[in-house]
Formats: structure tokens, sequence, C-alpha cells
């Protein structure tokens, strides 16, 4: 959203859309929308809960971005769905425009970004071995530096499920690899 607003405030018009559908496609949909799945269907009330009201807030900021290049099925969507529980405007014109509002840890953001890292490099190794994305496997190997390691063992049950392994197992290495 930041990025957007800062090509907003130069009459930038196309460059906005593409770092929205860019976000939207390979950010949410290949990768958030994967990772919350397993709470989603498997998780714990408490996880459920927590995927849910993140999965409503992010779908209402993706809303507020695409409503500059779709004002009337962002308009009706919004009505529709967010209106009656969000007490902060009529329309989705003039409600407030998306912002962060906490800052993580350099810990988690560090960790997230080599998530992804994993996901893309297992999406890749399972292509390569002619396995749909969705195919089930016995073991997920992940070699990484050692420093690295502890950051990427908080996501193991998310890239346990993005990978549909049965396990995860770390080694060390000097570079990300994953087989």
């Amino acid at each position: 959203a930041q990025a957007m607003s800062q090509e907003f405030d130069k009459f930038e018009f196309a460059k906005p859309r593409l770092l929205l559908e860019q976000f939207f496609w390979s950010d949410f949909c290949d990768n958030y929308l994967e990772i919350v799945k397993r709470r989603l269907y498997e998780g714990n009330e408490a996880e459920r809960a927590s995927a849910q009201k993140a999965l409503g807030c992010v779908f209402l900021n993706i809303l507020k971005m695409l409503a500059p290049f779709m004002p009337f099925i962002t308009e009706e969507i919004y009505h529709e769905l967010f209106v009656p529980s969000e007490a902060t405007g009529e329309s989705i014109h003039t409600s407030a425009w998306p912002a962060a509002t906490a800052k993580l840890s350099k810990e988690i953001e560090v960790g997230a970004a080599l998530l992804l890292e994993v996901i893309a490099a297992m999406r890749k190794a399972k292509g390569e071995k002619g396995l749909s994305l969705g195919a089930e496997i016995k073991e997920l190997k992940v070699s990484l530096p050692k420093d690295k390691k502890p950051l990427l063992e908080a996501f193991t049950a998310d890239l346990k499920a993005v990978s549909r392994a049965a396990s995860v197992t770390f080694s060390e290495s000097s570079a990300l690899s994953v087989s």
C-alpha cells in the first residue's frame, strides 16, 4: 500500500495497479493462502480464528487497494461483506487507505522471507521431479546456513503443510537447498 501511495502521489496509475497485481497473485494467492490453509482446515479453534481474522483484514485491504481501479464492484463487495462490521465509513472510497499498524520483529521478517525462499525451492524441486505441487512427500530436506536454521524452525508447521511433507528435516550447508 505504501509503494502504491508513492506512485499515486506522482500521478502514476499503471505502476500501482501492477504492484497490486503482483502482490495479489504472487504474495497473497501463491504463498499466503497456501500457508494459511492448514490453520483454517486443521488448526485448533484459536488458530482458525486467527487465520480468519487475518484473511478478513488482508481481503479488506486488498479491496481498498483495488477500489481506484474497480470502483463499482469493490463498493458492492465492501457493502455486502464489511459495512455491517466496519464502523469506518459508508463508502470504501472514504474509508482509510491501508497502512501498516504493527512492526514485525526483524527476526520474524527474515524468517518469513526465508520461508518463502524455501517454498519456492520446494516447488521447483517438485516440478523437476515431475510431482504436482499438491503431491504428498515423505520428507522435505532443507539444507541451509547454521545461523538461518533457528529462523526457519519457527515456521516448520507451515512449511510441512505447504509442502505436503510427512516430516521436515534441517541440515547445515553453506547455501540454501531443498530436496
